[in-house]
Order: structure tokens, then C-alpha cells, then sequence
């Protein structure tokens, strides 16, 4: 028995000799194909200028040590920037076919009086991951006193998604179309803009610290998702540089922000902004210069986050898909900036940080719009006294917008705008659960007002001393067993009139109304006065009229 198995092992020690030397052999192979270590070829141009015509070629290593640049995954490019004053070099990729390789590295110490630049131009670069390794853009030059400017005119394909990094200070442009399944990754405090609309490549686009910015319109693929954040105490800038954009879906976290938003901005899908920057004009999130952003998802506020729509005339937040906001404030700033709801707006609640609010800044004629549909703001009951604050002039630019006031908590609104004597929107007012405070003269609009069991109208702030009201607006009261739709007055003393006053549909006759005659409907010091339009009045001494005439002749 031990005899046998010592011949086992002996028999095994021999085919684990037989492997390594098997593959100590391929070792050597390797080696001495020279593939076994990764290549590095750096360019250094000739401090002198040239022109695009007679460019340093790749093929004839024109300016490359050691040699001319090899072709694949392992390969790093090293490009060195002229130092001398108003020195402009071109290198042009010659090699047919994609030129493979893993990293390259732009850098160099730019003049200090006149503008110098590098130009990459020619045949496509495809950067892949060469065994464990991802590829990276590194952009390290610095500019001196003068611009120092690097140009990638090279179409560039991401075979495997791509990080661009580095701290330089010189302009590095990447004006090829960037293709391929990856994605972007932008770190370190360097700035990069994208120069082609025909960028396509297939992965995400995420800005963790220093600038993207866009050259050109649309160089984000459409059906790229882009998240905005921070790496450590570097934050993500995405600089829209005032051109158009399309976007998948954007996230702004950390304290990652945008800027730069001139120009006609479309979301297709979600926008979830929790970012806490003030670095962005104060707010990660800014519309300015007469933007207009259409956010066709759902719009996502969090927690401190901070949004300005400000800058010229016309600046617009569009929400096409629903909004829903937590302890996030919303900056009406400058301008005749808006908002405009074409969708429902959730408020959840944040708990004892803070509460969600729309404020206008001074007297400008910012504008809620209603955007003629029926808008319903669900509001969670936090710690605050005011759940949701709407401090901006309600409107409906198109047909009859509706405000429905659903869910537990309180909404105030306040216009506060004194250009504009009252909000405008004419579809009526629903509340249907929680409270909805008046805290400003015409707040509720030109149409009419319904409070449903449970539900109240809060009249008790003391500036409102002509009612929330229209004059001409249908009150409707009503109640289910013990639960009452009421009308809270409080210590103000306000006498609210109504054109009509209808309770659990009786319409009650013209006259006033106190907690006297209406309990349990109506609390505190004011009173509800019925005054029927004129209008309203001829029409019933009319019907009166004929019917007296009818019996007379019936008599």
C-alpha cells in the first residue's frame, strides 16, 4: 500500500515539473516577442512651428521615442505639448486601421506670453482595458500666462468605458466622434469639451469632479444616462455652455452641479437632484439666460437641494412627467422665469430638516402655471406648520387650470408679487384632504372653491384682509357624519364674499354667514357674505317673472 503511493506521487511530481517547464517555455516565448510588458511611446515635438500639411506622421515616428507607436491594448501614448511662445505642432495618426491602446497621457508646461497648441488628427483611437487595467485620458499640461490648447481630432472608439482625468489647467478639446459600448468617466479638477454631434457611444456619463462641457449641441448621446457628483472635496461641473442638449436621465448628487443652461434642454427621463452645491449661481441646479428645460420623467428634489430658474425673460422649467420634492426649495429669482405643470406634484415629508417651497424673489412676475389641466399636490403632514410653501403667482397660460389640494399636510400659498393684484388660474379650486392656508389677497384664483369633508381652508393670516377668494366664486361646503369641510378664520376678522355659498348642496339665500349660523363649517372671528353677481340676480328676477306670467295665465 505505501509503496503504491509513493509511486503515485512520484508519477504527479513529475507532470507538475513537466507544466512548469511547459510554461516557463511559453514565458519565453512571450518574451521574446516582446509582448509581455506594456509599451510606452512619448511624443515630443519639435519646437518649431508646422502646419497641418506637412504634420509629424505616426508611421515615420516623426517626434515618437523609441520608436514609432505599436498598435495595441497594452500601449501608452505620451504626448508632450511645445513650450516655446506661439509654437503650433500637428501629429497625425497614419497607421491603418484603429490604433488600440490603454492610456494616453497629454502634458507639458505651456508658454508663458503667446498662445501655443497641439493638433491630433488622423486615423481612429480605440481605448480598451488591457487585462485588469481600464483605460484613462490623463490631461496633465498646464498652461502658462498664454492659452495652451490640445485638440484631439482622432475619431475615438470606447471599446471598454473610459476615464478622463488628470489636474491640468491647458484647454483639451475631444473633437472626434466618440463611439463605442463604454461610457465616460470624468475625475480630477481638469476640463474637458466634447466637440461632436455625432457622438454616440453607448455607456454612462458620469462627471465626478472637474468640467465636461459641451463645444457643440447635442454631444451627449441621447440615450446616455448622466450623472453630476463629487470625488472627495472635487465636485463635478457639467458646463452646458449654453448649446442644446438631449439627456437619457440626469442625477446631481454630492455637490455636483450644472451650468451654463441658455438653451433648449430636453430630459426624456427622469431628473433626481439632491445635490447640497451653492456653487452653481447658489443652486446645483440652474435655468438661466432664458433656458427652457422639458423634464419628461419624473423630477426629483431632495433633501437641501436648491434649484434657480432665473437669468432673462423666458427661463422655464417644464414638468412633463410629475414632480416630487423633499425639503427642496425651488428659486423663482429674476425676470419673468416660470414653472410650468404639466403634470401632478408629490410632497413627501422630510421631518424635521426642512419643507418644500416655490419663493419668488422680490416683485418680478414669476409664474406657477397650471398649464390647463386639472394639477393635483399631494402633501405629506411633516413637523413644519407649512408642508409646501407657493410663493409664486399662480396662472394657466393655456385653457382653465385646476388646483386639487389632496393628502394630509399644509400647503400655503402666497402671491407675492405686488405687480399682479391676484392669482389668475380659472378652473376652480378642490381641496380634498389636509389644509390649504391663504396668505395673500386672491390666492385662489377666478373660479370656484370646494372643500370636502375633512378638508380645510385655513383664512387666518391677518394680511388677508380681502379674502382668498373671488367675489364672484361658488363656495361648496360639505360634510360626511362628524367630518366637515370648514373655512378657518382664526382671529382675523375677515368678512370673505362669495358670489354663492352652496352646503351639502343647499344653496343658501344671500346674506351673511358666521359660526353662529354655520357650525362646525365655520370657526373663528370672519364671516362668509353671499353676494350674487347682478348679473345673477336679473337672471333670477327674470325666471320669476315668467313663471308669475305662466300662472297667471293658467289662472
Amino acid at each position: 500500500m505505501l509503496l503504491r503511493h509513493a509511486r503515485r506521487w512520484q508519477s504527479a511530481g513529475r507532470s507538475r515539473i513537466s507544466i512548469a517547464c511547459a510554461s516557463s517555455a511559453v514565458a519565453s516565448l512571450l518574451l521574446s516577442a516582446g509582448v509581455a510588458s506594456a509599451a510606452t511611446y512619448t511624443y515630443t515635438p519639435a519646437e518649431v512651428t508646422n502646419t497641418s500639411g506637412t504634420s509629424d506622421g505616426w508611421v515615420a515616428g516623426t517626434g515618437w521615442t523609441p520608436s514609432a507607436p505599436v498598435s495595441a491594448t497594452d500601449t501608452t501614448l505620451i504626448l508632450n505639448g511645445p513650450t516655446t511662445n506661439g509654437i503650433t505642432r500637428f501629429t497625425t495618426n497614419d497607421i491603418a486601421g484603429l490604433f488600440q491602446l490603454n492610456n494616453l497621457t497629454i502634458q507639458g508646461a505651456g508658454p508663458a506670453t503667446t498662445a501655443s497648441a497641439l493638433t491630433v488628427s488622423g486615423n481612429g483611437l480605440d481605448f480598451r482595458t488591457d487585462v485588469a487595467t481600464l483605460p484613462v485620458i490623463n490631461l496633465n499640461a498646464t498652461k502658462g500666462a498664454a492659452t495652451y490648447t490640445f485638440t484631439v481630432n482622432n475619431p475615438i472608439t470606447l471599446t471598454n468605458s473610459t476615464t478622463i482625468q488628470g489636474n491640468g489647467t491647458a484647454a483639451f478639446v475631444l473633437a472626434g466622434a466618440i463611439g463605442g459600448a463604454g461610457g465616460v468617466t470624468k475625475t480630477g479638477t481638469s476640463a474637458v469639451q466634447f466637440n461632436s454631434a455625432a457622438n454616440n457611444y453607448g455607456g454612462a456619463t458620469l462627471v465626478q469632479a472637474g468640467t465636461l462641457r459641451l463645444g457643440v449641441a447635442n454631444v451627449i448621446p441621447d440615450g446616455s444616462a448622466v450623472t453630476v457628483t463629487n470625488s472627495g472635496v472635487n465636485s463635478g461641473i457639467l458646463d452646458f455652455n449654453t448649446k442644446a442638449e438631449t439627456l437619457a436621465s440626469l442625477t446631481i448628487s454630492g455637490t455636483g452641479l450644472i451650468n451654463n443652461t441658455a438653451a433648449a434642454i430636453t430630459i426624456t427621463g427622469a431628473l433626481n437632484n439632491t445635490s447640497t452645491s451653492a456653487g452653481g449661481s447658489g443652486a446645483a441646479y440652474v435655468i438661466n439666460g432664458g433656458g427652457v428645460h422639458n423634464i419628461n420623467g419624473l423630477a426629483s428634489f431632495g433633501v437641501g437641494a436648491t434649484s434657480l430658474i432665473s437669468g432673462t425673460a423666458g427661463s422655464q422649467l417644464k414638468l412633463n412627467g410629475g414632480i416630487s420634492t423633499t425639503g427642496a426649495a425651488i428659486k423663482l429669482n429674476t425676470g419673468t422665469s416660470k414653472i410650468v405643470l404639466n403634470s401632478d406634484w408629490t410632497v413627501n415629508d422630510p421631518g424635521t430638516i426642512a419643507f418644500s417651497a416655490i419663493t419668488n424673489s422680490g416683485t418680478n412676475t414669476n409664474q406657477l402655471d397650471l398649464f390647463g389641466g386639472n394639477r393635483t399636490f399631494t402633501v405629506a403632514d411633516g413637523s413644519a406648520a407649512v408642508d409646501f410653501a407657493v410663493n409664486a403667482t399662480i396662472t394657466s397660460s393655456v385653457g382653465t387650470g385646476t388646483l386639487i389640494k389632496a393628502g394630509p399636510g399644509t400647503m400655503s400659498l402666497a402671491n407675492n408679487n405686488a405687480a399682479v393684484a391676484a392669482n389668475s388660474y380659472n378652473g376652480g379650486t378642490s381641496i380634498l384632504a389636509g389644509t390649504l392656508a391663504i396668505l395673500s389677497n386672491g390666492s385662489l384664483g377666478t373660479g370656484n372653491v370646494g372643500i370636502t369633508p375633512g378638508a380645510t381652508l385655513d383664512l387666518s393670516a391677518v394680511a388677508v384682509t380681502s379674502g382668498g377668494i373671488a367675489d364672484s366664486a361658488t363656495l361648496t361646503l360639505s360634510h360626511l357624519d362628524t367630518t366637515y369641510g370648514r373655512v378657518v378664520f382664526g382671529s382675523n376678522a375677515l368678512n370673505e364674499v362669495v358670489g354663492s355659498l352652496i352646503v351639502d348642496g343647499e344653496t343658501k339665500p344671500a346674506g351673511t354667514y358666521t359660526a353662529a349660523e354655520l357650525p362646525n363649517f365655520i370657526t373663528g372671528s370672519g364671516s362668509l357674505t353671499v353676494v350674487p353677481e347682478p348679473g345673477a340676480i336679473g337672471s333670477l328676477a327674470g325666471a320669476l317673472g315668467v313663471l308669475c306670467a305662466r300662472r297667471r295665465r293658467k289662472a
